[in-house]
């Protein structure tokens, strides 16, 4: 007989898809609350430069959409391979600007 859990499966993944949730609607809202700021700072960025006329509206427009979709049960999966995604491009983003930021 297996011991039982205090908190189950399915509780962790509606913790983690809610973090998620709050964290991509946070950082989507705050980048257009400062509209200008942001599109000013993305064109600074290095390696981003002139895709920046896009995407400023892509990317708060990709984080909204991957929240709603880890909101609802039926697409939670699609939602969290997407979080993935993102999380894994902002983080190879980031080592590429700490390897060659300083460069550019």
């Amino acid at each position: 007989m297996k011991p039982q859990s205090f908190i189950t499966r399915k509780a962790i993944v509606d913790i983690i898809a809610a973090l998620l949730i709050l964290l991509f609607t946070y950082t989507a809202v705050s980048k257009l609350m400062t509209w200008d700021l942001f599109r000013f700072l993305l064109g600074q960025a290095p390696g981003i430069g002139k895709q920046a006329g896009w995407l400023f509206i892509a990317i708060p427009a990709v984080e909204l959409i991957i929240a709603a979709l880890l909101f609802f049960p039926s697409t939670r999966l699609k939602g969290l391979y997407a979080s993935l995604a993102l999380m894994l491009l902002f983080t190879m983003y980031v080592i590429y600007m700490v390897q060659h930021g300083g460069n550019l």
